[in-house]
């Protein structure tokens, strides 16, 4: 017999599951945007400005390009901390799974 609680644990672990994979995808698309500015920041000449809210705010290219080189880094270390969270939900779902399957047969 399957236990309510395995049940709604396994609910509960699935949302996670597909928060953590959701902020995954919209870590990596970050990623991409600033890779994108990086190179169109190569590209450019003369003046370099940055949008801060509504208004744009000239800076100079060095300054613009560490400011997304930063971004870049503390994006990408969360990438990895989610890719390791959702590494762990993943087992425990395929765990919990095996659990629920195994007792649905008895």
């Amino acid at each position: 017999m399957v236990d309510e609680k395995d049940v709604e644990q396994y609910k509960a672990l699935a949302r996670q599951f597909q928060l953590v994979d959701l902020e995954l995808q919209k870590a990596d698309l970050q990623v991409k945007e600033i890779e994108a500015s990086l190179e169109e920041l190569g590209k450019s000449e003369g003046k370099t400005y940055l949008a801060i809210g509504r208004i744009l705010v000239e800076k100079s290219k060095g300054d613009i390009k560490k400011e997304l080189e930063d971004q870049k880094k503390k994006i990408e270390a969360r990438l990895e901390t989610l890719k390791v969270q959702r590494g762990k939900l993943e087992k425990k779902l395929k765990e919990l799974e095996g659990k629920l399957s195994g007792k649905s047969e008895e």
